[in-house]
């Protein structure tokens, strides 16, 4: 159980950490949902992050958008078109 043990001992700490894991889980439930007829389909949230989230990228910040820039032989690199319209 992710609540039982909080490094915090304030009450409004360790309830938005709380709410930060429970939105990350469900963004990455909804990552894999919408991947469902892929390889990562069924994976665990451990093996999704590593593909798709710990990879080098280069991250440029305008006023209007945010590229990010991944290198053409990653292997999930045809897995993110995919994913931009859920993330927009």
């Amino acid at each position: 159980m992710l609540g039982d043990r909080m490094s915090c001992h304030a009450f409004a700490a360790n309830q938005f950490r709380l709410l930060e894991h429970v939105t990350a889980y469900i963004l990455m439930y909804l990552m894999r949902e919408h991947l469902a007829d892929t390889a990562l389909a069924n994976v665990q949230m451990d093996t999704l992050r590593l593909r798709l989230l710990k990879v080098a990228a280069v991250v440029r910040i305008t006023a209007r958008r945010v590229w990010l820039e991944l290198s053409a032989s990653h292997p999930s690199a045809s897995l993110w078109p995919r994913l931009v319209p859920l993330l927009q």
